[in-house]
């Protein structure tokens, strides 16, 4: 190679390394970029897929040392990342028929030996007054809609068919808004749409002869008293509005 070769080579070289080196952070933020944008959100359960979800949750509680609370907060984060706008959501949705007259349609989805999958439908107006839900955990999804969720946990024994019942924080439920409930807190609930309203609601255990047998209604007597409870009388049956 001749010194003029040599001179035009190292002169090429200087360039293309002062070129490189401007190129150095246009790349570097390229790659930075690539890290920083943001990761796909991962697909929603399948239908399939939430009931083995709820199915693995819900076995806990045949074992000892049962964490209501956990399991009720886990089966809310199931239902949020479950498709509920899947094929077997709609057509069960689909069938919907207002036969109750004033109370809303209440209709099992699913059921299992350690959990049951409810669908939950009220017109405008409508309601379900103070009931309770004896031993069991509930996750209700609202869906469409909005409801108003009254809870209350007993103040004290049942005596002379009165109970008093202490108030938890009033929770206006609407779509993608679950209001949960375990044995010993917020068992006792009321709900009232303000217009027609959708909800999911995961019991578990199921529903059972033995639990019906010790479901009870709370008709109240008034108002909250200056302790901040309420007066109620225990039911079998749902108070009428008259009553």
């Amino acid at each position: 190679m001749s010194v003029t070769d040599r001179r035009q080579f190292i002169t090429l070289s200087a360039k293309a390394f002062l070129a490189a080196q401007a190129l150095l952070p246009l790349l570097a933020g390229c790659s930075s970029a690539a890290q920083n944008a943001p990761a796909a959100a991962p697909p929603l359960l399948t239908w399939e897929q939430l009931l083995a979800r709820l199915r693995q949750l819900s076995e806990v509680q045949f074992t000892p040392g049962w964490d209501q609370e956990s399991q009720v907060r886990d089966v809310e984060a199931a239902l949020r990342i479950a498709d509920l706008d899947c094929r077997q959501v709609r057509d069960f949705c689909a069938t919907y028929k207002n036969s109750r007259g004033d109370f809303p349609e209440i209709r099992v989805m699913h059921e299992e030996r350690s959990f049951q999958i409810s669908m939950l439908e009220f017109e405008p107006g409508e309601a379900i007054p103070l009931h309770n839900h004896p031993g069991m955990t509930g996750v209700a999804f609202c869906m469409e809609g909005e409801v108003e969720v009254k809870s209350y946990d007993p103040h004290g024994d049942i005596s002379n068919q009165r109970l008093w019942l202490k108030p938890r924080p009033t929770v206006l439920a609407t779509p993608g808004l679950a209001v949960t409930l375990t044995a010993t807190r917020g068992n006792i609930h009321s709900l009232e749409a303000k217009r027609f309203t959708r909800m999911i609601d995961i019991f578990a255990p199921p529903y059972s002869r033995d639990i019906i047998s010790r479901c009870r209604y709370y008709a109240p007597l008034g108002e909250l008293n200056a302790e901040g409870l309420l007066e109620t009388e225990v039911r079998l049956s749902p108070p009428t509005k008259s009553t």
